[in-house]
C-alpha cells in the first residue's frame, strides 16, 4: 500500500474506551505472549495507532514506537496523550532502526509483516534482532476474512514456519478472539484467524 494511505486509513482511529478494549480483547494472547517474559523495554516497529504501546506502558514498560509515516505518528502520539501513557515516538525506517545493538528487551508489532516479501520479512526481523533479544509478532493469517489493504499475503502457520525457518523461534500458533474460541468449540467453525510468533537471539 502507499505510503500516504496508511495515514488515510487510520484517519478515524481513537483512544475511545470501546477502541481500546477491542483491540486488547482480540489480540490478548499477542499480548501475553509480548508481555510474558517481563520486559522492562521494547520497540513497536510500525506502530499505526500504538494503543497496544499505550496500554503497555500504562505498566511500567518503556516503549519506543516508530512508523516511517510522519501522519501516522502525530495520531498516535495524540492517542498515546489521551491515554496518559508515556510512549516515545520515532519516526523510522523499519529496515534501519535508528537505535544501537540490544537496546530493548523486545521488539513487536501487530499487522505489519504481511505486508512484504519473504527475503524483506527476514531483514527486517534480523534488524529487530540487532536491536531486541527477542521478537514478537502477530500477522492475519489464511483463515483471516478479507485483504484491507489488497496486498496482505494472508499465509498459514506451515508458510510461516518456512520463512522463519533461519531464526530460533520458541514460539509459533494461531490465535483468535476469546469470542471465536467460544464460537468455535460451540459450532466448529469461526477457526483462529491470526498467526503469533516469537523469536529469539
Amino acid at each position: 500500500m502507499p505510503e500516504n494511505k496508511w495515514d488515510e486509513f487510520y484517519k478515524t482511529a481513537d483512544a475511545s474506551l470501546a477502541a481500546v478494549l477491542g483491540e486488547l480483547e482480540t489480540h490478548r494472547d499477542f499480548i501475553l505472549e509480548l508481555t510474558r517474559q517481563h520486559p522492562k523495554t521494547a520497540i513497536e516497529v510500525g506502530c499505526g495507532p500504538a494503543r497496544i504501546s499505550s496500554f503497555l506502558s500504562l505498566f511500567g514498560i518503556s516503549i519506543t514506537a516508530i512508523d516511517r509515516d510522519s501522519g501516522v505518528l502525530a495520531r498516535a502520539a495524540r492517542i498515546a496523550a489521551e491515554l496518559h501513557s508515556g510512549v516515545k515516538f520515532v519516526e523510522a525506517d523499519a529496515f534501519s532502526l535508528p537505535f544501537p545493538d540490544s537496546s530493548f528487551d523486545v521488539a513487536f508489532h501487530q499487522g505489519l509483516l504481511e505486508h512484504f516479501t519473504d527475503d524483506q520479512i527476514r531483514k527486517l526481523i534480523a534488524e529487530q534482532l540487532r536491536v531486541a533479544r527477542s521478537v514478537v509478532f502477530s500477522v492475519p493469517n489464511h483463515h483471516y476474512p478479507e485483504r484491507e489493504f489488497g496486498d496482505e499475503r494472508l499465509l498459514s502457520r506451515k508458510q510461516w514456519r518456512r520463512i522463519l525457518k533461519p531464526f530460533k523461534t520458541t514460539r509459533s500458533t494461531n490465535y483468535c478472539r476469546p469470542v471465536c474460541k467460544l464460537l468455535g468449540r460451540i459450532t466448529w467453525r469461526k477457526p483462529p484467524i491470526m498467526y503469533l510468533a516469537r523469536i529469539e537471539r
